[in-house]
């Protein structure tokens, strides 16, 4: 949604970003680090116009693996808050 200039910015925006942190400290990598977009554009492009969502690392048990993965809800909605 920070793409997206129909919406403000705001929790969800957040929301997001605490899941972006919590996946990398259960991989010490960056999010979609595996994925290794070959420039910004194209990590958009995967983010943005993809369902995809991080990987976890192995020993992420199952409660906090569907928190994170509930931080990447696409519809803003949906996410925790």
């Amino acid at each position: 949604e920070a793409f997206d200039e129909s919406e403000p910015i705001g929790l969800p925006a957040d929301i997001w970003a605490v899941g972006c942190v919590a996946a990398e400290c259960t991989t010490a990598q960056e999010p979609w680090g595996a994925k290794k977009a070959t420039n910004f554009m194209a990590l958009c492009k995967l983010v943005c116009e993809s369902s995809e969502v991080p990987e976890l690392g192995a020993d992420c048990d199952d409660q906090m693996a569907q928190m994170i993965l509930s931080c990447f809800a696409r519809p803003t909605q949906q996410r925790p808050t």
